[in-house]
């Protein structure tokens, strides 16, 4: 089969240029209006078969000499297949170009109606798969099919959305209300968070992948503590990666912070008794020592010697592998908490929820946007939770 795209101002000259090139036997494949910065007009995909290509327009393709049935006119009283289909989509579109409006209403309102039709179908399907997740005794609750197919959206397993669903629907047929409340009551005492704004370690290691956002959840955090009273300091050790050190610093000048960039163990042992007085002195470390063995070997010795315990900074974003990824490559250290960054990044947060009831490190901050410190949250449920199934918005 030929296909061609065929690109004009108008539709007659659009048609007109589709029966030059293919005949009558043309099959409207699709058409669409071109955008004014593309200069406007309509563009028109049509197809012809090899079979009923016009002898004229075969013979100048170069390689349609020894082909059956190319050169020969169709049989009389025998219409090639496709020719009727063809002929009829190419009469649809000359009338629409000679400007009958109403029939390319007709047209676009049965195209709406067939996309209606298929959508409601398609929820239709996935209603019944999602019925028969759920035990029998719940499978003709509309509202429970509904609240399961919602979480499931989110991206959450869907043995966690099973077992929230039907234990919420108990709760609430045992004593009154609305089974989304008795969701959120449910979640609650399942979510692990950790407050670390009131007594936070002296020494506190930012660790995670490249572009997980450490060095700026290093100076939300430094803002975080400054306000809550705390003398605040920065250690980087990231020094392989470009402008890095650099950024950190122009940070620290703005919040007034004192900081150190350190290339080996001698730099970070006298950065230390620097910032002896510090209330918190939060250290960055490179990606690279997060994702490469012989990284991770160097920046436990950094961790060792400073008895810092570990930040763990994800992105909400990350799929469900290369989060459970991460949390095997940072097995071993001892963990603090976890930063989860860039929900601005991501429209389903199921992951986060999973991850945050699993036996992870506990949720401590996230940060919901690239603004430095409006963006910055420590976690709570009520908070995260609403950013889940709504009442907040996390753009």
């Amino acid at each position: 089969m030929k296909i061609k795209r065929f690109s004009a101002g108008d539709m007659a000259t659009a048609a007109n240029l589709i029966k030059d090139e293919f005949g009558l036997a043309a099959i409207i494949l699709s058409q669409r209006e071109l955008p004014q910065e593309q200069g406007g007009g309509v563009e028109i995909t049509a197809g012809v078969r090899d079979e009923d290509m016009p002898a004229a327009r075969a013979g100048r393709g170069g390689n349609s000499a020894g082909r059956a049935g190319l050169s020969e006119p169709p049989a009389p009283g025998r219409p090639l297949a496709g020719q009727a289909l063809g002929a009829a989509a190419y009469r649809r579109t000359e009338a629409a170009a000679g400007g009958s409006e109403a029939l390319r209403a007709e047209l676009e309102n049965l195209g709406q109606a067939v996309n209606q039709g298929l959508g409601e179908l398609k929820n239709l399907i996935l209603d019944l798969a999602h019925r028969q997740s759920l035990s029998e005794k719940w499978r003709q609750r509309p509202d429970l099919v509904s609240l399961y197919r919602r979480l499931l959206e989110t991206g959450l397993a869907p043995e966690q959305a099973r077992g929230l669903v039907e234990s919420s629907a108990e709760s609430a047929r045992a004593w009154g209300g609305e089974v989304e409340e008795h969701l959120r009551k449910t979640l609650r005492p399942r979510l692990r968070l950790v407050d670390l704004s009131i007594a936070p370690p002296k020494f506190l290691a930012l660790v995670g992948p490249s572009g997980a956002g450490k060095t700026s959840t290093l100076v939300n955090l430094a803002a975080f503590y400054r306000q809550r009273g705390l003398k605040a300091a920065a250690i980087t050790l990231d020094t392989l990666r470009l402008g890095a050190a650099e950024q950190l610093t122009q940070y620290a000048r703005i919040l007034g912070l004192g900081v150190r960039v350190c290339q080996n163990h001698e730099e970070f042992r006298e950065a230390r008794e620097l910032f002896e007085t510090a209330d918190i002195v939060l250290i960055d470390t490179p990606g690279r020592g997060f994702q490469k063995s012989e990284g991770r070997q160097d920046l436990t010795q950094y961790l060792e010697e400073a008895e810092a315990p570990v930040l763990l900074v994800l992105s909400a974003a990350m799929k469900e592998n290369d989060l459970a990824r991460a949390l095997e490559l940072a097995r071993g250290w001892r963990k603090a908490g976890l930063v989860l960054t860039k929900f601005d990044e991501t429209e389903t947060l199921g992951n986060v929820i999973g991850l945050v009831m699993a036996q992870a490190p506990r949720l401590a901050f996230f940060a919901l946007g690239p603004k430095t410190s409006e963006d910055f949250v420590m976690a709570t449920p009520d908070k995260l939770l609403d950013l889940w199934l709504g009442g907040d918005s996390h753009h």
